[in-house]
């Protein structure tokens, strides 16, 4: 009988001891797998940055200009050449009210929220019965929403005689009224100035003026002795104004079709 059992336990013993053999190649296996589709995809990105159509990333964020070649890849992932710029890129993104201004000479400029660029810009808004030490008087402001790019299809015009208009799309609203379809819009403003006038226009990606916004501005040739102006600023298409979906894969999206409200303000700077 103890014979017996012996041998029963070391069949058992060898039998187990192959059994964790197998799983030993298995495992070894997989590793070696990642390993390789790893290093291939680190390949692949090189050669994609070379090979493929790339184009250039620059923005500034605290007074720091970061600049980057990056590549899209089939599914819309967004690779940097360098690796530091898209890691600065892809950590703004997750600010939930990260604000992205657009200069006039086209700079790209992020801050973490809206006040600040309310506050550097001195957005302020009045209405015109609210006093006479005004620095913007007789405001006229005329702005135009589109539902395609290049000024194309469905559109909706509001208008304003005080400095500002303020728009929010009602929470359930879906596309209707071009909620989450704006594309390109257009601007037209004039006023009488005591100096350098501006015409801003910010876009939220959520209703009641919330979330991630991308503010347009455009200086007015106002002076003390040129006191009256008039400008437009245009936008033929936002999709050409990048974001990211967030989270862990980054994809890219744009601010096209995604508005759900707007501020167009005209003031001195």
């Amino acid at each position: 009988m103890n014979i017996f059992c012996m041998f029963k336990n070391l069949t058992n013993f060898i039998n187990l001891n192959l059994i964790l053999m197998k799983l030993l190649k298995i495992f070894i296996f997989l590793i070696s797998g990642l390993l390789i589709v790893s290093c291939n995809e680190s390949d692949s990105n090189e050669i994609d940055l070379k090979s493929k159509e790339s184009k250039e990333m620059v923005f500034i964020y605290n007074d720091i200009v970061y600049k980057s070649l990056y590549i899209l890849s089939p599914d819309s992932l967004m690779v940097f050449q360098d690796k530091s710029v898209g890691d600065m890129f892809f950590y703004l993104q997750e600010k939930p009210e990260l604000a992205m201004v657009v200069e006039e000479n086209g700079e790209i400029v992020y801050y973490d929220n809206c006040d600040i660029v309310n506050s550097i810009y001195n957005l302020k808004e009045y209405k015109i019965e609210e006093g006479k030490n005004l620095k913007v008087s007789f405001p006229s402001i005329t702005f135009t929403v589109y539902e395609h790019d290049n000024y194309g299809g469905k559109n909706i015009t509001h208008q304003s005689s005080n400095n500002f208009i303020n728009f929010t799309y009602p929470p359930g609203t879906g596309g209707k009224n071009l909620n989450d379809q704006i594309t390109s819009f257009k601007t037209s403003a004039s006023g009488r100035f005591t100096g350098p006038g501006l015409i801003t226009v910010i876009l939220w990606e959520d209703d009641n003026f919330n979330g991630k916004s991308i503010t347009f501005v455009q200086n007015l040739n106002a002076s003390p002795q040129y006191p009256n102006a008039a400008g437009q600023l245009n936008v033929t298409n936002l999709d050409n104004y990048i974001r990211t979906s967030g989270g862990l894969l980054h994809k890219k999206r744009t601010w096209n079709d995604c508005v759900s409200s707007f501020k167009v303000m005209l003031t001195d700077n």
